[in-house]
C-alpha cells in the first residue's frame, strides 16, 4: 500500500488549502479538503493522495504607546506594638494611562513574593484616579486625580491596640479621601510583612515610594 502524504504550515496568512487526488484537485475549503481527503484514504488505501495546508494566526498590531508593567516584592514590617504613625508617600508624573500601586499584605508562605491571596490592601494611582482598595473583599474607594507631578501624602494614625484611629490625605497639599477620615479597620493590620509595588504603563524616572510604621522608612524607585 503506497503511503499518502499530510503536510501543515503554520502562517501568518488566513486558513488556505490545496489538496489533490490524483490529478483531481479537492476543494478549495480546508475543512472539506480534510473530510474530503479522508473519505478518499479510506475508500482508496491503495493511492497516494497530499494535502497542503497553511494556518494563519494574525500578528498583534504593534503598541500605540511604550506600556509595560513592572512589579517589585520587599519586605515591610508592621508589628511593632508601640507603633502610632502608618505612612504612604507616593510621587508619580500622572497621565490618563500610567500609575502605581502599592499593596500590603502578609507572605504567609515565605517565598518573598505577595501572591494574589496574600494581598490585603492597596493604595495607588490609575485610570486619573486615586484608590483605596479592600483587596479581601475588593471594596474600593476613589478619588479624582490630575494629569502632572502629583505627590500624595498618607497618615494613618493607630490606637493603642494598633487600630486606625484617623486618616490625613493630602495630594500636593490639598485634603482628600475625606471620606476616610474615620478610617475603616482594613487600612492598616498588624500582621502584614510585606509590599509589593506596581507600577503601570510608561517609565517614570521621578517615580518614588516611601512606606514607614513611626518614621521607620522603607524607600522604594522603579525606573
Amino acid at each position: 500500500m503506497k503511503k499518502g502524504k499530510f503536510m501543515l504550515i503554520v502562517g501568518t496568512a488566513a486558513w488556505c488549502a490545496t489538496a489533490t487526488f490524483g490529478s483531481n484537485p479537492l476543494p478549495e475549503d480546508s475543512m472539506d479538503a480534510v473530510r474530503t481527503m479522508l473519505r478518499f484514504a479510506h475508500a482508496n488505501p491503495r493511492d497516494t493522495f497530499t494535502l497542503d495546508a497553511a494556518l494563519a494566526v494574525p500578528s498583534m498590531p504593534p503598541p500605540v504607546y511604550d506600556d509595560c508593567e513592572v512589579v517589585t516584592n520587599c519586605v515591610f514590617d508592621s508589628s511593632r506594638d508601640d507603633a502610632k504613625v502608618f505612612s504612604v508617600q507616593i510621587e508619580l508624573d500622572a497621565t490618563p494611562s500610567n500609575g502605581v500601586e502599592v499593596v500590603f499584605g502578609r507572605d504567609a508562605d515565605g517565598d518573598g513574593i505577595l501572591s494574589r491571596t496574600e494581598e490585603a490592601m492597596s493604595i495607588g494611582y490609575g485610570c486619573g484616579e486615586w484608590k483605596a482598595t479592600n483587596l479581601v473583599i475588593g471594596d474600593t474607594v476613589s478619588c479624582a486625580g490630575t494629569p502632572g507631578r502629583v505627590a500624595l501624602d498618607w497618615k494613618l494614625r493607630l490606637s493603642t491596640n494598633r487600630i486606625p484611629r484617623s486618616l490625613a490625605v493630602t495630594v500636593n497639599g490639598q485634603p482628600t479621601f475625606t471620606q476616610l477620615a474615620t478610617p475603616p479597620s482594613f487600612l492598616f493590620d498588624p500582621t502584614w510583612n510585606a509590599a509589593k509595588i506596581i507600577r503601570r504603563g510608561q517609565s517614570d524616572p521621578n517615580l518614588r515610594v516611601e512606606c514607614s510604621v513611626d518614621n521607620i522608612p522603607l524607600f522604594i524607585r522603579i525606573r
